[in-house]
């Protein structure tokens, strides 16, 4: 049986209604923007060029739907049915789309990290895209934290819907609510959080562990590596002029990684 090819259209604002017909699936992302998906290659490339002139973001074919799919292998749909290696996630114009610069540098570095024993610390969830990843990843127990109550929902629907409940933990919250030690930390925040709150949170961050830091644009990067100088940097990831930083609790003292 030949594979469909899925093709994806990212507007700002809410579609023309014109689209509305070949349209087997839509999606309300963050900031706005809305996520449109078609199979009907004829009726894509028919308006193609009027979706061009209303200056959408983004267009691509997919042949298994996919939005994203990591080296490890992990799949991240926008519909269909969640296994061991793919993700359903739904965002109701939550932050964490997969589309995102930012989350798409976090999924990149944590797909590169192999899963620890001591519990994981996404904070700032969003829809959950991230604690989502590490679950499939194998990492036995993810904290994803979030404040905003309208996310929150959606973060506990998307665990639900993909059977990681088990893995999962969601928290309505912020730093003031968690102690530690965790052995990996996601942070995916605005640089208002990420600087001034950068000793709490290495406070939670267990010797040996990882912090990755994302959400601000490249011209941050001198004052964020200023603040955590007193951590190891690993990794410096960059995409469409947003940054991303891997550091582990690392002694300088001893020069020994715990």
């Amino acid at each position: 049986m030949a594979s469909k090819t899925y093709f994806y259209v990212i507007l700002e604002g809410l579609p023309p209604k014109f689209l509305l017909e070949g349209l087997i699936h839509r999606e309300r992302l963050e900031a706005g923007r809305y996520l449109l998906v078609f199979t009907n290659e004829k009726f894509f490339h028919l308006h193609k060029s009027t979706l061009q002139k209303e200056a959408l973001v983004l267009e691509k074919g997919y042949t298994q739907g996919e939005i994203l799919k990591l080296p490890s292998g992990i799949i991240l749909k926008s519909f269909g049915t969640p296994d061991e290696k793919t993700i359903i996630l739904r965002t109701k114009g939550v932050f964490g789309s997969g589309f995102h610069p930012t989350t798409r540098l976090c999924l990149q570095i944590l797909d590169s990290l192999s899963p620890q024993s001591f519990p994981a610390l996404d904070l700032g969830a969003g829809t959950g895209i991230l604690a989502l990843s590490l679950a499939r990843k194998g990492w036995p127990l993810v904290l994803a934290v979030e404040p905003d109550s309208s996310a929150i929902k959606v973060l506990r629907e998307n665990i639900q819907r993909n059977g990681l409940d088990k893995s999962i933990v969601p928290l309505q919250g912020d730093l003031s609510s968690l102690k530690g030690p965790f052995s990996l930390i996601v942070a995916n925040l605005y640089l208002r959080i990420l600087i001034p709150e950068a000793k709490t949170i290495k406070k939670l961050l267990l010797p040996g562990g990882h912090l990755i830091l994302s959400g601000f644009l490249l011209s941050s990067l001198p004052a964020l590596k200023r603040v955590y100088a007193d951590l190891k940097l690993e990794q410096e990831c960059a995409f469409g002029g947003w940054g991303a930083l891997r550091f582990s609790f690392y002694s300088l003292n001893t020069g020994q990684i715990f």
